[in-house]
């Protein structure tokens, strides 16, 4: 109970942050949005009071930092009466280092597994969505500035890293981390073209994250869980967890699979570069998927954890599969 005002005051001053940086016309404004959202995540970093948290809680802190004042110095040079043609480009490419730290996307993409295995499964499931709005938004006003050979090298590393560094991983939340970096590639891919499709990416992707990452909360999973760990719990639950991790792979006829076929659609009409970069990229994270769906559909290891105690949760965790199958269809009409 202790923690209800605690909780209840970060969270709104969270929320907070984020929609005041969302309707800011200014720089300025947007990065207090930015700092306001920041200085509230880290007290709710650190509400467990474990030193993994605390040592998370710092790395993030440092990042989230370097990348606001790499913001605000690019956002006051833009502002400046210096705004000649060769000094925006600079400016423009201070702002986006910022930008990429904040998103933990390649090359600044290292703090961001470090922080994901010492944090609960909720902090992670902030961290990898709600977390990565504003930067996101602005990343793609940043792309009607950028370069194109730029653009591509962004969308490339981003998909690449995501696939080659989750093959290395043997923990869900750094291989979850990996994940992200990679579909974030997605996002980048779909506001070159559209908006909308960046921001209809962005919430199925929020959508299918949060199921899974709910789901492994209620498994109780541990914050050092490995993928050989899940094969000690009952069948429903490998059934439910394969069933988004599928989606999240953009396997047929789940719901991930209708929206990167939005963005190969879009993407292969202006540049087939983006479209093998993408395809490659998703096929390597489709990978150590199917990894985790094998590993637990094929052991005949039976199941050592007693979920009688969740047992009347099961019709809930349910819901998820339930809507990544219906879910994909509506996206075409």
């Amino acid at each position: 109970m202790t923690l209800f005002p605690f909780m209840t005051l970060f969270s709104s001053t969270l929320t907070l942050g984020t929609f005041m940086s969302m309707s800011a016309s200014h720089w300025l404004f947007i990065w207090m949005g930015l700092e306001l959202n920041l200085l509230s995540f880290i007290p709710l970093l650190t509400m467990s009071s474990t030193n993994q948290e605390s040592e998370a809680a710092m790395k993030y802190f440092l990042a989230q930092a370097l990348g606001s004042g790499l913001i605000l110095l690019g956002g006051i040079l833009m502002s400046s009466n210096l705004q000649m043609i060769t000094a925006l480009l600079p400016s423009i490419l201070i702002i986006m280092s910022g930008v990429l730290l904040k998103l933990g996307l390649p090359p600044c993409h290292f703090w961001y597994p470090s922080v994901m295995t010492s944090i609960s499964w909720f902090m992670c499931l902030i961290l990898s969505t709600w977390q990565k709005i504003i930067p996101l938004i602005i990343l793609s006003y940043l792309f009607n500035l950028l370069p194109s050979t730029l653009i591509i090298i962004l969308i490339g590393s981003s998909s690449f890293i995501g696939g080659l560094g989750g093959l290395n991983q043997s923990q869900l939340r750094p291989l979850m981390a990996y994940s992200s970096i990679g579909h974030l590639s997605w996002v980048m891919a779909g506001s070159l073209f559209s908006f909308s499709f960046a921001m209809t990416y962005f919430c199925l992707y929020t959508v299918i994250t949060a199921a899974f990452m709910i789901t492994m909360m209620f498994m109780n999973a541990s914050s050092n869980m490995s993928i050989g760990s899940m094969l000690l719990y009952p069948p429903i639950h490998h059934i439910i967890i394969a069933s988004i991790l599928l989606s999240l792979g953009g396997v047929p006829p789940l719901s991930g699979f209708f929206t990167k076929w939005l963005i190969i659609q879009a993407s292969s009409q202006i540049s087939t570069l983006i479209t093998a970069i993408l395809i490659l990229g998703s096929l390597m994270n489709l990978f150590y998927y199917l990894n985790i769906v094998f590993l637990t559909s094929t052991s005949s290891t039976p199941p050592l954890i007693n979920m009688t105690s969740s047992s009347s949760l099961t019709p809930f965790l349910l819901l998820p599969t339930l809507f990544l199958l219906a879910m994909g269809p509506a996206l075409l009409m």
